[in-house]
């Protein structure tokens, strides 16, 4: 019961339009970069980067998840596993960087792991899809 009391608690934290802002920021800008010509994915996370550094955690946790969601989507929709390789490392740059957040540290490990599970997953896909051909 107290992990349902806690979940519900982070979504109606997630909820506030402070933090909902935060997030279609993210995305937005994060797609009108990405799709201008010459500047892929990797590229675009690492101009929009900088904006992570003055937000409260809560607000960088949210950004990491819409990032990891992302990743999530170009892994299974492209299987593109350089893509992933850079949100890993990414995330762990963050995680090193952010020591005196530990909620964004652990954040950021577990999406780094996350993104790191996805490229093996990525990989083995193609690999299969290469030999039924």
């Amino acid at each position: 019961m107290e992990t349902l009391v806690a979940l519900t608690h982070g979504f109606a934290v997630a909820m506030t339009p402070y933090n909902l802002m935060w997030s279609a920021l993210g995305v937005t800008i994060g797609t009108a970069i990405g799709v201008l010509p010459g500047i892929g994915p990797a590229l675009t996370l690492a101009l929009l980067l900088p904006i992570t550094y003055n937000l409260e955690p809560t607000g960088a946790i949210i950004m990491l998840a819409v990032a990891s969601l992302l990743g999530m989507a170009m892994a299974l929709t492209r299987r593109d596993a350089a893509y992933l390789v850079v949100l890993v490392w990414a995330f762990a740059g963050i995680a090193v960087k952010q020591v005196s957040a530990p909620m964004v540290v652990l954040s950021s490990w577990i999406a780094a792991a996350l993104m790191l599970g996805l490229v093996f997953f990525s990989l083995i896909r193609r690999q299969t899809a290469q030999s039924k051909i």
